[in-house]
């Protein structure tokens, strides 16, 4: 928005040097910058944008678990909400309103055509002013979002993953646990009392695994069961439910960032690299903090050491 008037003046600059076609471009782009209903939808995204991406963000972090993201999504939606009244669109417009005096011209209500009484005529709702009409607009978008946090995340699978979060954290710390109804009701393939006497010993095995972390997580606990090998067949039941939950595509946002990533190389990449190759290569982007730790002088090692020619040509690490 500090750009506004910078991008405003660029454009009128333009349209003085140029009557080909980039100047008429310009012509255009310079007529809807004029617009206050531009400048409100551009004042209203920024509203919107800031707190949803902020969101993004945090849901997208590899080290956040689940309930704190949904912690998350119910303070972004109680922002949004906040936005939601009288009050809120009375400031948020006014301000508005001030901020475009020497940029666009002032608030228009835009041309309505009244509809045939066969097509609806007499229910239609016309507008008797522009800040009722902007009023609609800012109400929608809000709604918009407000519907799209509750279909994303108000679903049966993401309450489910939390709790089995919350039942392996909690185990992990050492503290009584008690399996929830709800994943009893959707997973039957779980020896539940044997599960439950082997989270009893999962906060023993972080213990064991030496780890060291500021806050337990399901990526701790995991790590610490492959840090301690036996514990995979020692404790079954949890490292079966550890599976299931880095299998739901709720519980990661490695499926996001795969197909992000995808999109990225593919198109400079994709037509020079075999299939596997390409599939490497994003696993090594995706997850660059784990390369980042592996030691590559060991895997040289191991690779020159296969076989007598890869010594003969690569020699000694």
């Amino acid at each position: 928005m500090d750009n506004y008037s910078v991008l405003t003046t660029v454009m009128e600059e333009f349209l003085k040097e140029s009557h080909d076609e980039p100047g008429r471009k310009a012509a255009g782009i310079l007529a809807m910058l004029e617009k206050f209903s531009t400048y409100f939808g551009l004042c209203l995204a920024y509203m919107i944008f800031s707190p949803t991406e902020q969101l993004s963000r945090t849901l997208q972090n590899t080290n956040t678990m689940l309930q704190d993201a949904q912690n998350a999504v119910a303070v972004t939606r109680a922002f949004i909400q906040r936005q939601r009244s009288d009050k809120e669109f009375d400031s948020f417009f006014k301000s508005v309103c001030e901020e475009s005096t020497d940029l666009t011209e002032r608030p228009q209500l835009p041309g309505q055509q009244r509809l045939p009484k066969k097509f609806g005529g007499d229910t239609q709702h016309l507008f008797n002013s522009a800040s009722q009409y902007f009023r609609k607009e800012y109400f929608e978008v809000l709604d918009i979002i407000i519907n799209e946090l509750d279909r994303h995340f108000d679903q049966r699978d993401f309450s489910v993953v939390v709790d089995i979060e919350r039942l392996l954290v909690t185990a992990g710390n050492g503290d009584e646990v008690t399996v929830p109804s709800s994943m009893k009701s959707l997973y039957t393939d779980f020896d539940y009392d044997q599960l439950c006497a082997q989270l009893r010993m999962l906060t023993d095995t972080i213990k064991t695994s030496t780890l060291q972390h500021d806050k337990l997580s399901v990526r701790v606990i995991s790590n610490a069961m492959n840090a301690v090998p036996v514990a995979k067949d020692l404790l079954s039941e949890v490292h079966k439910l550890l599976k299931l939950f880095f299998t739901i595509p709720v519980s990661t946002a490695s499926a996001e960032r795969s197909f992000s990533t995808l999109r990225h190389l593919k198109s400079y990449l994709r037509s020079t690299m075999t299939e596997k190759r390409l599939n490497d290569l994003m696993n090594c982007h995706i997850h660059r903090d784990i390369l980042e730790e592996t030691d590559m002088t060991a895997i040289a090692k191991e690779f020159v050491q296969a076989n007598d020619r890869r010594r003969q040509d690569f020699g000694k690490f």
